[in-house]
């Protein structure tokens, strides 16, 4: 009985173990924007910082919220290094979670969670570019410097990022020696951080191009991020916006049919994305959508042929041990066949003298024939009027079958091949 209350208490903690993480993963994948009040929830940050913050609660503050699950965001302010805990309840609670009085700066920075962290990565700062990984510390309440191993130290500038399921993808523009300081040719390269074990990989690079040409996803307009696509909102707070469409698993960069001139989301209104699906709900809470096809795309474009795959040292090793191997076959097949023309050329010199190439030893031949015409000769009586009794079998047959032909084509004599009457395996020929 002991036994079975205990298999009882435990199943009962798998499942809930299980459920848990069953929700949790079709929250990561699913989630559907509340009703958010800006006014209200932006009145309570500004309870929360200095008086002498200086930045602005009300710019890009829809651009500046990465959702965690579908009531608990994080809103990081554009161009500061703030973290505020919203929880999106009927009355939203804000609470700030960094603690350093001084904000920092980093604007066009890409935020996104893994594993219900919070991580952050490019941006600009007052005197530079930010080309590290950031995480958010929640215990220590400050960000701290991701190690990526094998990352390269001589980025200059991170273009895009957008993060797929375990793994960050990057446009990185290098500095160069190559290129002028002036030159608007950069080499861009597409990198790939994998979280699981925070290691960098070089996927491409696109050598010698304009950057603008990459049609980027910029963070700096990111409204909506699901596991397969970005929502990017271009444009000001005026009355219509310009949505783009970012599927971050194939590169396709378009504009939607469905969010044509929709209005710029401000909260109660928001559009989000939901497996395949694109939806857009109005102030009204009036929900509308669409399935994310092929004759849905508006100016559909794609970057990622742009991009050589990198000349990686062991596919290059791979590759030249091939090439060496296949040379040296083609070198031993060319070598065997040379060596067999000469051997069957040899056997003839060797053993005798080459006829083809001696005019007069065949006008002595035919005479030798002339004598026999009309007559019926054995193999032995025809190669010794050839000549060639006196070699091996084979190179015998080999001349004999060569002098009759150019005998026969010369045509002072003909030699007629027979089946002997008295056993068919053998021939008698007749002289003409």
């Amino acid at each position: 009985m002991e036994h079975y209350i205990s298999f009882v208490h435990n199943m009962k903690k798998l499942t809930a173990l299980l459920l848990l993480i069953s929700i949790s993963t079709i929250t990561y994948c699913s989630i559907i924007p509340p009703v958010i009040d800006t006014s209200l929830v932006i009145s309570k940050i500004r309870e929360l910082v200095p008086t002498d913050e200086t930045f602005d609660v009300n710019v890009r503050f829809l651009e500046s919220i990465t959702f965690l699950n579908d009531s608990i965001a994080y809103y990081n302010p554009h161009g500061t290094l703030h973290v505020f805990e919203i929880k999106l309840d009927s009355i939203p609670k804000v609470k700030k979670l960094s603690r350093s009085v001084y904000h920092g700066h980093n604007f066009s920075r890409y935020n996104f969670i893994y594993d219900s962290a919070l991580y952050s990565i490019g941006g600009t700062g007052l005197f530079g570019q930010c080309t590290k990984l950031t995480q958010f510390d929640f215990e220590g309440r400050e960000w701290f410097e991701v190690e990526v191993k094998d990352c390269p130290v001589d980025v200059e500038l991170i273009l895009s990022s957008w993060m797929y399921k375990d793994t960050l993808n990057c446009l990185l523009i290098k500095r160069s020696i190559n290129e002028p300081p002036n030159s608007v040719y950069r080499d861009v390269v597409f990198a790939k951080v994998d979280l699981v074990n925070n290691q960098y990989y070089n996927a491409g690079i696109a050598k010698h191009i304009n950057p603008t040409i990459l049609a980027l996803n910029s963070p700096f307009h990111l409204v909506f991020e699901s596991e397969r696509y970005q929502v990017i909102a271009l444009g000001g707070p005026d009355k219509n916006s310009n949505y783009r469409i970012f599927d971050k698993k194939n590169w396709n960069y378009f504009r939607s049919k469905f969010l044509n001139r929709r209005s710029r989301i401000n909260g109660l209104s928001y559009c989000y994305v939901n497996d395949n699906k694109l939806f857009y709900r109005d102030n009204n809470g009036l929900v509308d959508s669409a399935i994310i096809t092929s004759d849905s795309k508006i100016n559909e474009y794609n970057s990622s042929h742009l991009f050589e795959p990198p000349n990686n040292k062991s596919n290059t090793g791979v590759k030249f041990a091939i090439y060496i191997f296949l040379f040296l076959i083609i070198i031993g097949l060319g070598m065997f066949f040379i060596r067999t023309r000469i051997v069957k050329k040899g056997n003839v010199n060797d053993e005798g003298k080459e006829f083809r190439n001696s005019i007069k030893e065949i006008i002595e031949i035919e005479g030798n024939l002339i004598q026999l015409k009309s007559l019926l000769i054995t193999r032995g009586d025809l190669d010794s009027a050839l000549r060639i009794g006196h070699l091996s079998s084979d190179t015998m047959k080999a001349n004999r079958s060569v002098l009759l032909k150019r005998i026969n084509t010369r045509g002072r004599v003909n030699v007629e091949g027979r089946r002997s009457p008295a056993d068919k395996r053998n021939f008698e020929y007749y002289i003409s």
